[in-house]
């Protein structure tokens, strides 16, 4: 049977997104109601507040075969924002898969991103599939469990957020990103409570929580000034998903939570946050219990070595990790599957250049997946370039001042 050609645009016209539609519909129902979810995130995204999203089709003969939806975001490196993208809603028509349309139309918006001088991508999704194309995982799943106990009387200060919240969740949000999240906005917090996302997606898939809730909570404390979260709950258990404590104030939010989930009947209570959270650290020293391993199905890939060096490097002087190549001069180049990035050091401080040479210079060869998640720093980039190192202590110093080690977290309410 031979294949027709296809072609790749813009969905721009209500026929296009009714189009798409029907297929998410039908291909993203792998649970009941996920495809009536996916359809009415559609909506939300191309017609609500990001309107910078673009949504790019595989046409064959008039008809919308495939999909792939780029949403625009900053996301956080090292204290800066770098421009991004997020990938969602893939999807190819049955009868048109293995016929190279889904790596056409990653290719496609990977091109449009770079034209639009984004740097990063990130999706979810099967390192089978998008591990071909160069996405790697990168980001930690932490799961911290505690039971409710008793001995929690009083009210828990917590209130449902409002329309006119959004304002404080984005100055409650301003600080304390983890290593490869999105920046969060008063626009985007608005858009997430008018709409309700991430809840109709937990409320579908099981797998988000680990339960399948049956409410979904998004509060803030009546003391604006202690913080704010986003949790899902079953009966049995509730999971804190998204938390933004003021700072200092993690061990009083935990309190109010575990008051609420007392007062709620929950026995458990599971935070899905980062490792070194507050209000994760806070229910460690009540007795909680974490588990960590790097996330299989959230993928990163930089999509421009130099422009993501130049803009991470930038802030080299102003970390802790680089006080020990404050006086350093010297030259180090980074090749990138083969492409080489220069940089030259002016008193520990490393400027993109042309290429160099003669003393004190390195070459350090690394593949793009490598360089991905020495960034996100879910590993230590020295021990991977063990070999090239060798003795050379100055080189493997230099090295984990540019890649230190961090804890990359990617919050659930920022998939899209």
């Amino acid at each position: 049977m031979s294949f027709p050609d296809f072609s790749i645009r813009n969905a721009e016209t209500e026929s296009d997104y009714a189009r798409v539609k029907r297929l998410l519909g039908t291909e993203f129902e792998i649970r009941p109601g996920m495809g009536a979810v996916f359809q009415c995130l559609y909506d939300n995204v191309i017609k609500g507040w990001n309107r910078e999203a673009i949504s790019r089709i595989a046409v064959v003969k008039d008809k919308v075969v495939g999909h792939v939806l780029l949403a625009p975001r900053s996301f956080h490196f090292d204290g800066v924002a770098i421009p991004g993208g997020i990938l969602a809603m893939v999807v190819v028509s049955p009868h048109f898969r293995g016929k190279g349309i889904g790596s056409a139309l990653i290719a496609d918006v990977e091109a449009l991103a770079k034209r639009q001088g984004l740097l990063y991508m990130q999706l979810a999704g099967d390192r089978g599939f998008y591990g071909r194309m160069g996405y790697v995982e990168g980001y930690l799943d932490c799961r911290t469990h505690l039971g409710t106990g008793s001995g929690y009387p009083g009210c828990s200060g917590l209130r449902p957020v409002g329309p006119g919240d959004a304002g404080l969740l984005a100055r409650l949000s301003s600080s304390g990103f983890p290593s490869g999240s999105v920046l969060p906005s008063v626009d985007r917090w608005q858009w997430m409570i008018d709409t309700g996302h991430p809840g109709p997606l937990t409320s579908t898939n099981e797998t988000l929580l680990g339960i399948k809730p049956d409410t979904d909570y998004r509060m803030i404390h009546s003391e604006g000034t202690v913080g704010a979260l986003w949790a899902g709950g079953n009966g049995e258990r509730l999971v804190v998903y998204e938390a933004w404590p003021a700072n200092g104030e993690g061990d009083h939010l935990l309190e109010s939570i575990l008051q609420f989930a007392h007062e709620s009947g929950y026995k458990r209570v599971a935070f899905h946050l980062p490792p070194d959270h507050s209000l994760a650290h806070a229910a460690l020293k009540r007795g909680g219990k974490q588990e960590c391993g790097v996330d299989p199905t959230l993928l990163g890939k930089v999509l421009d070595a130099a422009g993501m060096l130049e803009h991470v490097f930038s802030t080299v002087p102003r970390r802790e990790s680089a006080a020990k190549i404050g006086e350093f001069t010297g030259h180090l180049e980074l090749k990138v599957d083969g492409e080489p990035v220069s940089f030259v050091f002016n008193n520990g401080i490393p400027v993109i250049s042309g290429a160099g040479g003669g003393p004190g210079s390195w070459t350090v060869s690394m593949p793009g997946i490598a360089l991905t998640r020495a960034l996100l720093g879910t590993d230590r980039f020295t021990d991977r370039a063990r070999a090239q190192i060798g003795r050379d202590e100055e080189l493997r110093i230099i090295l984990d001042a540019l890649f230190p080690q961090k804890t990359p977290y990617f919050w659930l309410a920022d998939s899209l």
